[in-house]
């Protein structure tokens, strides 16, 4: 049986590397032509528009096996929340 401590501290684990590769991303995007930085004010706009480009190419690459319809079901219930 998984503790809470236990639990929150993967959570953390993971969370490290994410925002790393959040990071690496998000210079990839940036460099990859595909950006237009002049029609972009110096506000929030782009960095939460890159942001969520990682964020769901981060969720991509975590999200349990698709055959795992238990996880799946948790990852559901959970977003309700």
């Amino acid at each position: 049986m998984q503790t809470k401590e236990q639990c929150l501290g993967k959570v953390a684990e993971m969370a490290a590397q994410i925002s790393k590769h959040i990071r690496e991303k998000a210079v990839q995007l940036l460099n990859s032509g595909a950006v237009d930085l002049e029609s972009y004010q110096d506000d929030y706009i782009l960095p939460k528009i890159l942001l969520v480009a990682c964020l769901e190419h981060e969720a991509d690459q975590w999200r349990p096996f698709p055959e795992n319809k238990q996880a799946r079901r948790e990852i559901n219930k959970l977003g309700r929340f």
